[in-house]
């Protein structure tokens, strides 16, 4: 899992493996940022081995440095931390 920001879009994504490679359906998943905001995605995107959610942050956020951002899937959670490249994980 990694995610990226630009401008007002933080882009989070995972790896898909084994059977749900065709499966092709987006699982609910929530994005926390450090000001207490939780996210819905807004667009979920599939490639060969990957599904790429998008969120949008709220327009008081659009100037903030995010340090983190916790992504909260259905069989858990995890805190990405930002790098110097800007990004989020691996």
């Amino acid at each position: 899992m990694a995610a990226e920001r630009a401008g007002n879009t933080v882009r989070v994504r995972f790896r898909i493996t084994g059977s749900w490679t065709s499966l092709r359906v987006a699982a609910p998943v929530l994005l926390r940022e450090p000001h207490g905001e939780t996210l819905r995605e807004t667009v979920v995107e599939f490639d060969v081995d990957t599904a790429t959610y998008e969120f949008e942050l709220p327009e008081e956020l659009a100037s903030s440095t995010l340090p983190w951002v916790e992504v909260r899937y259905p069989r858990g959670e995890k805190r990405l931390v930002l790098s110097e490249d800007g990004r989020w994980g691996r």
